[in-house]
């Protein structure tokens, strides 16, 4: 069947990329934040419980151009009347979500004969995607929210969706020895990449949740190791509370950017994945960069991902390293830079 996967804006190709690997499918995007394919029941199954990158997995529909409310067609959805549904919208739209909502739902309740609308535990979620002028309909695998992960109990400020941060791991080409976050702040980056090195689903304490029951992978062996570190004690609190949470296994140190290579040998680290904070002033911000190039120069064998909203200065501290990528990426209404480095030879 036709499918789609609804993510953030900018993580399309490492979606793709995610469902090449958990399925062997190709994926194409159809519009920012939108990538369509084809998979069976099963396989979609397997994308919403295995899936790391998406906020949605979509039994695609139907789609039609958006202008207005009066620019909605009669919805030919097939849905069955004994089954009730209700209807999410998502994306970017100039209406009220409510009045959108609305809208479609009286068009499939049309197209069905009647049936009943329950907003609370549907039999069918239909998820309504605007994106560049265009309303992509599905219906939802997994009837909820797959982008939220239950051990996101302590939050703090700065909070990273956990989409982005898997994205970002990915970026980095991961495959063998330590993975540090010098930043981890919340701990969402080092749990996304604990969660993978154990090929353990994001989903696992909300399996209940599933309307047909997904299947855990096999445990595997991985000898790569998760680092999480921060300056501030209540940064290590946190981020060791939410990984206790996830059942992932972590190593927490508190320790000041300009340290880490006392703590970390010549090449000892593969990958460094870091969301860093905003300081109060420029010099603060261009000196703790310049710090954090400067260890990595020594410590680090592989690539550095940088999520950040100053992305010129992050450049600017970057003397001695090559600019592998650059993309922007959406949380909500935040777009950050997703910079990939890799020092020169």
């Amino acid at each position: 069947m036709e499918a789609l996967i609804f993510c953030n804006k900018g993580i399309e190709q490492e979606a793709i990329a995610e469902i090449r690997s958990l399925i062997g499918k190709k994926a194409q995007t159809s519009s920012p934040g939108t990538v369509s394919f084809s998979a069976s029941e099963d396989e979609l199954l397997k994308l919403a419980y295995m899936g790391r990158t998406f906020t949605n997995v979509l039994r695609f529909k139907v789609s039609f151009k958006f202008f207005d409310l009066d620019s909605i067609p009669p919805l030919k959805v097939g849905h069955d009347p004994k089954k009730s549904f209700r209807v999410r919208c998502a994306g970017d739209r100039a209406f009220p979500a409510d009045e959108l909502e609305r809208m479609i739902g009286s068009a499939i309740y049309k197209d069905c004969g009647g049936a009943k609308v329950d907003l609370s535990s549907p039999d069918v979620s239909y998820i309504a995607v605007f994106s560049a002028g265009t309303c992509f309909l599905g219906s939802d695998v997994a009837g909820f929210d797959i982008s939220k992960r239950d051990y996101m109990v302590f939050h703090r400020r700065r909070t990273l969706k956990p989409t982005v941060a898997a994205a970002a791991v990915m970026k980095a080409g991961w495959e063998r020895g330590i993975l540090l976050d010098p930043f981890c702040n919340s701990g969402t980056i080092t749990i996304e990449a604990a969660l993978m090195a154990k090929n353990k689903s994001p989903q696992y304490y909300r399996k209940r949740l599933f309307q047909t029951s997904p299947v855990d992978p096999p445990a595997v062996k991985d000898d790569r190791t998760v680092v999480a570190v921060d300056e501030e004690f209540s940064a290590i609190a946190a981020s060791r509370k939410n990984a206790k949470v996830a059942g992932v296994d972590i190593q927490f140190s508190r320790n000041e950017v300009e340290w880490l290579d006392t703590k970390f040998g010549n090449g000892e680290v593969s990958a460094i994945v870091t969301y860093p904070p905003n300081m109060t002033s420029r010099s603060d911000s261009t000196r703790r960069y310049r710090d954090l190039f400067a260890c990595a120069k020594t410590i680090l064998d592989g690539r550095m991902v940088i999520l950040t909203r100053s992305g010129n200065e992050v450049r600017g501290a970057a003397e001695g390293w090559a600019l592998e990528s650059s993309e922007t990426v959406w949380q909500g209404a935040e777009d950050l830079e997703m910079l990939v480095f890799k020092k020169l030879k």
